[in-house]
């Protein structure tokens, strides 16, 4: 901080200057390639300067001028348009302005233009710890394995053992009426006493098939307990008659968590207006080199224009990425065959997602 006529000025750069281009008449000895290091501190538009060369030091005072000023003032020479570069353009200013106006537009195309349809809400009963069988329809002498377990007597060994009981839900059918717009499925946790829940979820295409998986987090009691949840946000999902499948596992000895499911059409995600702040970083960066580690003004300027245009291609891809419907969550996508989905249990049967797409019964 210094003081120019009792007022405090605040320092606003320091940099090295070169001598690129002499023209005109001047009152002291300038070369081409002469270097000086400055100072400057501004206050209300005043502008105090600090030169050092060598052994001496010069303070001058100065009030900024427009770049068209001086570019006017040189009109009819080569230097036209490559003087005042550390004033911005208008054009410039306006842009400048215009990157907060559409980081706001991205915020509310994020977050306030979604419809967030609720479309399904139930709560999910697990079913009980019983064994899955795959071969009740096989025939062990005069009788089916399903025949031979219900009938009390010894069963055969060419019946198979059961299989691992398969706590997995499956809803009702719900339509989904928005086209190629997202889908949040959160899973509600009530009275989470001590224990962490985790699934694995898959949105099932009822109609042409296609099943969309993804896994659930650990959700863990909270610092105030009760009720906890967590979600997942499938991409770019048509229109249509969907279910949702929910494989639930919990902490061992733990008694059954009580689930509630919620699942929501073209939902609000702040997570593309968050992931913005992240690349804004770099722009931030760049602005950061351009200002403390350019040594000309035509340099700082290149990168300054390359913060811009990063900021922009950074808006225009989230923007796209909101508009087309995308999501940042990981999903994996399939699709049943025709003859499983037809096939009696089809994809609701414990063989097709234990054993296979082509398992079912």
């Amino acid at each position: 901080m210094a003081h120019l006529s009792a007022k405090k000025v605040f320092h606003l750069r320091k940099n090295t200057a070169e001598v690129e281009y002499v023209i005109g008449e001047l009152y002291w000895k300038v070369e081409v390639g002469e270097t000086v290091a400055f100072n400057e501190w501004e206050y209300d538009g005043e502008l105090l300067t600090e030169e050092r060369t060598g052994d001496e030091v010069v303070f001058s005072y100065a009030v900024p001028i427009g770049a068209g000023e001086i570019a006017n003032a040189f009109a009819g020479n080569e230097l036209r348009g490559t003087l005042g570069w550390g004033n911005p353009s208008p054009g410039c200013q306006f842009l400048g302005c215009l990157i907060p106006l559409l980081w706001l537009g991205l915020f509310f195309a994020s977050c306030v233009v979604p419809a967030n349809e609720k479309v399904f809400e139930s709560n999910l009963e697990i079913p009980a710890p019983q064994p899955v069988y795959d071969d009740d329809h096989i025939i062990v002498g005069d009788k089916t394995c399903a025949s031979w377990r219900a009938s009390g007597e010894t069963v055969p060994a060419a019946c198979q053992p059961g299989e691992p009981p398969d706590r997995a839900v499956f809803t009702p059918t719900f339509e989904v009426t928005r086209d190629k717009k997202n889908v949040r499925i959160v899973l509600e946790v009530r009275k989470l006493d001590n224990l962490w829940v985790g699934a694995d979820v898959a949105l099932i295409d009822d109609e042409r098939g296609y099943v969309y998986e993804g896994e659930l987090d650990e959700i863990e009691e909270g610092a105030s307990g009760g009720k906890q949840k967590g979600s997942l946000v499938f991409g770019r999902i048509p229109q249509g008659r969907y279910l949702v499948r929910v494989d639930p596992a919990w902490g061992e000895g733990k008694r059954e968590p009580r689930l509630r499911l919620i699942v929501r059409s073209d939902s609000a995600d702040l997570g593309h207006f968050f992931a913005s702040w992240v690349f804004y970083f770099i722009v931030f960066v760049l602005w950061f080199i351009a200002t403390v580690f350019c040594n000309t003004e035509k340099a700082k300027r290149v990168v300054l224009w390359l913060a811009c245009i990063a900021a922009y291609g950074i808006l225009g891809l989230l923007a796209a990425h909101v508009f087309f419907g995308y999501s940042f969550s990981p999903k994996s996508v399939s699709q049943i065959p025709e003859s499983v989905r037809s096939s009696p249990g089809g994809y609701r049967s414990w063989a097709f997602w234990h054993a296979g797409m082509h398992g079912g019964k």
